[in-house]
């Protein structure tokens, strides 16, 4: 007789596990409980108390998960909410926690689903755009003249056309860093006029923007501009930028940097 019930309760706790296996996978977090759950049907004395003991040993097994997963459930809340408003049995109580709970987990999942569904891949920004790798660098002191000091290379004044014309530039080295961002004084820069430029500078890798580089020249800081088009290539300096006037140009020009 006893061989009988035993195996009447397993029976049960089977039909209960695979009538609601659609609705969550529970399945991996309820082989711990096995031993502990076939000992306590055991020991049942009726058909109700052991479906209290199934409510409440998944219940425990939802309270785990969703400690895991998402915002762990109050139980004691959860129950007092249930008694209020329900005047039954303990096993209805269970029977109700269990049922919300399926539901709480349920809901967690689905938010977390679609939560990384919608977030947007990350793109990596670390490959360099090719123009930079072909770029020219300028690395002469005198660009950061920028006081008028005639310093002439050679004797004479510099003039970065044709050299520049049409070509991607950067500075580095002791010509600074960027091109520079102020007005400078006429004959600075190593040459008659500087160019230089206070527009914005693109802040994604390898997204080019258009800019001015504007001619300082007879008092005037704006008196005529160049088209132009920069890159950034990384983010290992705030200012790994490189140039190119987008037409030809005269002399005597030349582009001014700055640290």
């Amino acid at each position: 007789m006893k061989t009988s019930v035993f195996l009447s309760c397993i029976f049960l706790v089977s039909s209960l596990i695979f009538a609601n296996s659609k609705r969550t996978d529970l399945s991996d977090s309820y082989q711990q409980y096995d031993e502990n759950l076939k000992n306590e049907l055991i020991q049942s004395k009726s058909e109700a108390e052991t479906e209290y003991l199934f409510y409440q040993a998944r219940i425990r097994v939802l309270h785990k998960l969703m400690q895991k997963e998402c915002q762990p459930a109050d139980l004691k809340v959860l129950k007092r909410e249930v008694v209020g408003g329900v005047s039954s049995a303990r096993l209805d109580t269970e029977n109700i926690v269990y049922e919300q709970m399926v539901r709480m987990l349920d809901d967690c999942r689905a938010r977390k689903s679609l939560s990384q569904s919608s977030t947007p891949a990350t793109t990596t920004q670390s490959q360099t755009p090719s123009e930079c790798d072909l770029a020219v660098n300028l690395t002469e002191a005198r660009r950061q003249d920028h006081n008028g000091s005639r310093i002439w290379p050679n004797g004479s004044p510099a003039c970065d056309w044709p050299a520049l014309s049409a070509k991607w530039f950067r500075f580095t080295g002791e010509a600074g860093s960027k091109m520079l961002d102020s007005c400078p004084a006429a004959y600075s820069c190593g040459s008659h006029i500087g160019m230089w430029s206070d527009d914005n500078m693109p802040t994604e890798i390898g997204k080019s923007m258009s800019a001015k580089a504007y001619i300082s020249w007879n008092s005037n800081c704006r008196n005529g501009y160049y088209p132009m088009t920069v890159i950034r290539c990384s983010y290992k300096t705030p200012n790994d930028f490189i140039y190119r006037i987008e037409q030809s140009f005269g002399c005597s020009l030349a582009f001014c940097g700055m640290d």
